[in-house]
């Protein structure tokens, strides 16, 4: 089971998806409980070389940023770099299996690793 999924299940008890005129159904034949949270936000997060600068999620252009396509930034980037005024035509966005990953970024093939959770 993905880690996500108890969020999922609570957002859609809460009723935001529909607060956002969103049609989510959860499969309710699932048995999920949440016993704890280690973390109060997602723990995605991106990686790069110290020499790169990244100081605001624009700075993504003009660079090669890996997402494996199983990750939820892979789900999400579209959305994500419309939030963030990113030019996705000025990424190069990299998806490489996840065992492939850290090669990738010290053999300099990729700038940034994204979604590190």
């Amino acid at each position: 089971m993905k880690d996500e999924l108890p969020l999922f299940v609570a957002a859609a008890e809460k009723r935001f998806f529909a607060a956002e005129s969103l049609d989510v159904t959860v499969d309710e034949g699932m048995p999920v409980k949440v016993v704890a949270s280690v973390v109060k936000i997602g723990p995605m997060g991106m990686v790069a070389k110290s020499h790169i600068k990244l100081s605001s999620p624009a700075d993504l252009e003009g660079r090669t940023v890996e997402i494996s396509p199983v990750s939820t930034l892979s789900q999400i980037w579209e959305a994500y770099a419309q939030t963030n005024n990113i030019d996705v035509s000025e990424v190069n966005v990299v998806r490489a299996a996840s065992s492939a990953r850290f090669n990738l970024l010290l053999s300099d093939k990729v700038e940034i690793l994204g979604d590190l959770s």
